[in-house]
């Protein structure tokens, strides 16, 4: 099973946000989950991508790899 944090780019809130999804990937299916992280703008690379330097970025990776550990214990 692969983890991803993934952002829609046609998602957009009136507030100018976008909610942060869990990617999740097994047997070639996928699941997308919503999580309680939002991303604005200043965020986000040209690509939608979570840029590196955002503390945003360390959230959805610390998230992601909570994930992979319960797994890993399943």
């Amino acid at each position: 099973m692969t983890f991803n944090a993934e952002i829609k780019r046609d998602k957009r809130k009136q507030n100018g946000t976008y909610n942060v999804k869990r990617h999740l990937t097994l047997d070639r299916k996928v699941k997308r989950l919503s999580t309680s992280l939002f991303a604005t703008s200043k965020d986000l690379t040209e690509d939608f991508k979570i840029k590196q330097s955002s503390p945003l970025r360390r959230e959805a990776d610390s998230l992601i790899r909570s994930y992979q550990e319960r797994c890993a214990k399943l």
